[in-house]
């Protein structure tokens, strides 16, 4: 019986992490803004979140069953952790919308369920990773083909959405083509909402790929150089500034750590990682230049429109910060402040601000923002003192380039299910002896 719960918790979470992108659920309640489509106003229950709830329980008798719980040594981690959401908790009663705060605080709990597993279940770190890595290569396959066929298929069993770079609202890279006309050039967006969504998550399997590489220091199998070049082909077709600047400088970090530490292997493997990247981008800018300068430049019709409206959300959270100083307005709660502040319209302009830190700090006042701040240098700082776990920080760099340009990690379903993923593998990485 108890090894029949484990292999079950065990394969699970292969699984689990395996759909982690995909996006199939039951919309209960689609949000409605002013007669337009919210996605910030839904209620929907994921396929991911059935299955989490099921392996929940299972640990959880797995717990009582064995009437031990070796729970990994780090106090402090689990103060801050119970701070954070009791403030979050707390939020709701100050909330706008009472209703919206609850059902965004059951997610939360979700989220710290699958740290939960995570942390607490056994499982073979190669099968994990393997996992998360077939994921992301499966779904670089289906990006490459999204873009080179310029289209993408709605299913709803899978969670995919039609994208047709000919319909407004649907993220395009707006460059003049070689007839001197404008052209409208879809992002990939893979099976998730946003194209940049689809580059944080590959930009993240690309360090964790190069980390595995140094960590098993020998001769690596062909399939993840192979997989490393697919997910970096559909990484470049994201289009993803943020994506790219974080894998940029988290590359460039752990190379720097290498050279300090005079790691010889770390380094080979480091410069053959940022080689392939580099050939990779420099192969696709000869295909696609104004496709490139159009995203670097950032001077065309909609890349001034997003700079813009990036800017003008900066200022809103600002002024929602500062109304909602000590309180916030309650968790999930950033639009309903953002719609009454600037008397919107348009459901389509209800966006979160792009900036994890003013979202959070919006959303759980000067408390919930502060203890997040303490549990990222709390991360930040087992990771630099894990001599053997080091190289982590690139994926803690690009994680914190995404945190400082975007807002998914926050916001969206996916986002925070893979940050419980990444925290809490990197938890158990450092101070799990059984790992």
């Amino acid at each position: 019986m108890k090894d029949n719960i484990k292999k079950i918790i065990e394969y699970g979470i292969y699984l689990l992490v395996f759909i982690l992108p995909l996006q199939t659920r039951w919309i209960f309640s689609p949000g409605e803004f002013n007669g337009g489509y919210s996605e910030y106003f839904t209620y929907s229950l994921y396929g991911f979140d059935i299955l989490l709830f099921i392996l929940i329980g299972l640990e959880g008798t797995s717990i009582i069953i064995n009437k031990k719980d070796k729970t990994i040594k780090a106090p402090v981690l689990w103060i801050l952790l119970g701070i954070f959401e009791f403030i979050c908790f707390i939020s709701i009663f100050f909330a706008l919308d009472r209703t919206l705060a609850v059902f965004v605080y059951v997610r939360l709990l979700f989220v710290f369920g699958f740290f939960f597993v995570i942390i607490k279940s056994k499982y073979d770190k190669n099968k994990i990773f393997l996992s998360f890595i077939a994921s992301a290569f499966f779904q670089s396959l289906f990006v490459v083909w999204q873009f080179v066929t310029q289209s993408g298929f709605a299913n709803k069993w899978l969670g995919l959405a039609k994208h047709d770079p000919a319909e407004l609202g649907v993220s395009v890279v707006e460059a003049v083509g070689a007839s001197g006309h404008s052209e409208r050039w879809l992002r990939a967006y893979g099976s998730l909402d946003h194209p940049n969504m689809l580059g944080g998550f590959l930009a993240l399997a690309l360090i964790l790929i190069m980390f595995y590489r140094i960590k098993q220091n020998k001769k690596v199998h062909l399939f993840f150089i192979f997989a490393y070049v697919v997910i970096g082909f559909a990484l470049v077709f994201s289009f993803s500034r943020s994506a790219w600047l974080g894998l940029l400088l988290g590359l460039l970090i752990i190379a720097l750590i290498s050279i300090k530490r005079r790691a010889l292997q770390a380094q080979k493997i480091i410069a053959q990682s940022i080689l392939m990247i580099s050939v990779i981008f420099f192969a696709l800018f000869l295909i696609y230049p104004n496709l490139f300068m159009t995203r670097v430049s950032a001077d065309s019709r909609l890349e001034n429109i997003s700079k813009e409206e990036r800017i003008s959300a900066i200022d809103t959270a600002q002024k929602i910060s500062q109304e909602y100083s000590a309180i916030g307005t309650g968790i999930g709660n950033y639009t309903k402040a953002q719609a009454e502040i600037k008397k919107l319209q348009y459901s389509y302009k209800l966006q979160p601000v792009h900036n994890v830190f003013l979202l959070i700090r919006s959303e759980t006042g000067i408390f919930g923002i502060l203890v997040f701040l303490v549990i990222l240098l709390y991360y930040l700082q087992i990771i630099i003192k894990s001599k053997e776990n080091i190289y982590l920080i690139g994926g803690f760099i690009l994680i914190l380039i995404i945190f400082m340009f975007d807002h998914w990690l926050w916001s969206l379903h996916f986002g925070l299910m893979l940050l419980a993923f990444i925290s809490g593998g990197v938890i158990k990485l450092i101070y799990s002896k059984e790992f």
